[in-house]
């Protein structure tokens, strides 16, 4: 009989806007999987313990992998990671459907958008690992389409950089982002996709996030969330209730606004209000 894994974990977060990507948490400490590919581009954070990757190409190569390492793995490539013996192996992934990956290789500056592959499989870069995990967090946490995919195109630019592909360098255009930036303004309730608000400015996204970091000092989603606060502090402060305010400045979740808010401001809403009115 098989010794049953206590360790086993498997657990998958799916936005329902975002439909190109699906993230996936697995923990287990017996062998798990045969050899097997996927479809997606997968790119993976292992946050304990190790594992012999097996990656069968054009021929079969092993990789010695360890907490804190990524792993990238093209659509197609056969695959396998077992954890050591007597260990327990746990990791994040991040699955992207091809067309999707393609179009973020092609906004971050590459000429082609139908035949990248990740030339390496493992990685050991902590710019990448904290992008990596900023980006679990929001998908896990329901986060804007905003923040999802702007954090989507850095980590596809970090590893592109991480290979020293060549970017291609954009100008700064303040006057193209200024059409962005009061956008957010005026809409301050809707879900705004990255490639919406890039339109806007007739500028590709990765160009779009670069100049309006460049020019306003914080990414898109960053300001929209400041923005959406600032205007909740007005409501409040003229007696609004916290739930009308908080479906008003886009949050359907009101602990969810609660805690951005309190994050910002250094106090509830509840306690916003209250002291505003002693």
């Amino acid at each position: 009989m098989s010794p049953v894994d206590t360790h086993r974990i498997v657990q998958f977060v799916r936005d329902p806007s975002l439909q190109h990507i699906e993230l996936r948490f697995s923990q287990y400490s017996q062998p798990a999987f045969h050899r097997h590919n996927h479809n997606a581009y997968s790119i993976g954070l292992v946050s304990r313990g190790s594992t012999q990757f097996h990656l069968l190409q054009q021929a079969e190569a092993v990789f010695p992998v360890c907490s804190g390492d990524i792993v990238l793995i093209n659509p197609g490539e056969v695959h396998a990671c077992n954890p050591d013996s007597g260990s327990v192996f746990a990791y994040t992934m991040l699955y992207i459907e091809p067309p999707y990956m393609q179009q973020l290789v092609m906004d971050c500056g590459q000429t082609s958008k139908t035949d990248f592959r990740f030339p390496k499989p493992v990685l050991q870069n902590p710019a990448i690992r904290r992008i990596f995990k900023s980006l679990s967090q929001s998908i896990i946490a329901g986060s804007t389409r905003l923040e999802i995919e702007t954090k989507l195109h850095e980590i596809v630019a970090a590893i592109l950089e991480s290979y020293n592909v060549e970017e291609r360098i954009f100008p700064s255009c303040p006057e193209a982002v200024q059409k962005g930036y009061l956008y957010l303004q005026d809409h301050l309730s809707e879900n705004i996709s990255l490639q919406e608000l890039a339109s806007l400015c007739g500028l590709s996204p990765f160009h779009f996030l670069r100049s309006f970091r460049r020019h306003y000092g914080l990414p898109p989603h960053t300001c929209q969330l400041q923005m959406r606060i600032h205007h909740a502090r007005q409501m409040l402060a003229a007696g609004s209730p916290i739930a009308e305010t908080a479906a008003a400045v886009g949050f359907a979740d009101q602990s969810h606004f609660t805690r951005k808010f309190r994050s910002l401001v250094g106090a509830t809403p509840q306690q916003y209000q209250a002291g505003l009115s002693t």
